[in-house]
């Protein structure tokens, strides 16, 4: 009879090697550490606007009385007699409210209003003496009353 491969593989001088696969085994993953999200930053939000303010002035008299002084000295100057008098006496009223009115202007006030809205919904508004370097979309951080760029 013929011989088997067995036989055959006997009777060679190869050593004959029993091959097995590798046993297959899974691994669960490593475990991934759990990343939370930043802490919400409830001072943190966006510029939303921007607004100018004019604040009227008031005048404190000074302007008035060195108004009226000096409507007086040049209403003096007009005419004589009686007309003298009612000259001095309308510059006087002239140069007070004058005077009144330039204080005032020169006591007005600007400062502009920043509206900042927070991711949570809120606004908050802030007033400053300048916009300083803020824009319209820019992300902020409202700090005690402190407007600082995030």
């Amino acid at each position: 009879g013929e011989a088997t491969d067995e036989t055959k593989n006997a009777n060679s001088s190869e050593a004959v090697i029993d091959v097995q696969p590798a046993p297959v085994t899974t691994r669960e993953p490593a475990p991934v550490a759990k990343v939370s999200a930043p802490p919400p930053c409830p001072e943190c939000g966006i510029i939303e606007r921007i607004t100018p303010l004019q604040q009227s002035g008031t005048g404190t008299g000074l302007g008035a009385v060195v108004g009226g002084v000096g409507g007086a000295l040049l209403g003096s100057q007009i005419g004589g007699g009686s007309g003298k008098k009612l000259a001095t006496i309308a510059g006087a009223a002239g140069g007070a409210l004058a005077g009144h009115e330039a204080e005032k202007q020169i006591r007005n006030t600007a400062s502009y209003e920043i509206v900042v809205r927070h991711a949570d919904g809120r606004t908050s508004l802030v007033n400053l003496a300048t916009p300083g370097p803020f824009t319209v979309g820019e992300p902020v951080r409202l700090v005690n009353g402190q407007l600082m760029p995030r």
